[in-house]
């Protein structure tokens, strides 16, 4: 039975990818407009045919325990620490655009009233 179920999704149910990438395709668009407009020191690296957007955080001058502290616990933002894929993955954070733009949109929020409220303390 999953075979058969996994056969069908490929070959006669193509409509929810088509619908994943448009989602994506704006979701993208979405984190590198937001980050140009409110937050510049983050910088998108282009994607490469994949849904998890890394984001090199250098411009943020923080060491990357620093980085990790704060963006779990001031900015609430759940990410991928690019120190866990090696050393080059230092200062970035992975995150993942298959979710809900709403869902995305409110933790670019988050993470810009983190940045505002560090900027506004140092």
């Amino acid at each position: 039975a999953g075979y058969r179920a996994l056969e069908i999704a490929y070959d006669a149910c193509e409509d929810w990818l088509e619908e994943l990438l448009v989602l994506l395709r704006a979701n993208r668009d979405l984190v590198e407009s937001f980050l140009a407009a409110k937050i510049p020191q983050i910088r998108p690296v282009p994607l490469e045919a994949t849904y998890l957007q890394w984001l090199d955080c250098s411009g943020l001058g923080m060491s990357q325990e620093e980085l990790d502290n704060f963006m779990r616990d001031e900015a609430y933002w759940f990410t991928d620490p690019g120190s866990m894929f090696g050393h080059g993955g230092d200062l970035f954070q992975r995150i993942n655009l298959a979710c809900p733009t709403s869902a995305l949109q409110a933790a670019l929020d988050r993470l810009d009233a983190a940045v505002l409220r560090r900027a506004c303390t140092r």
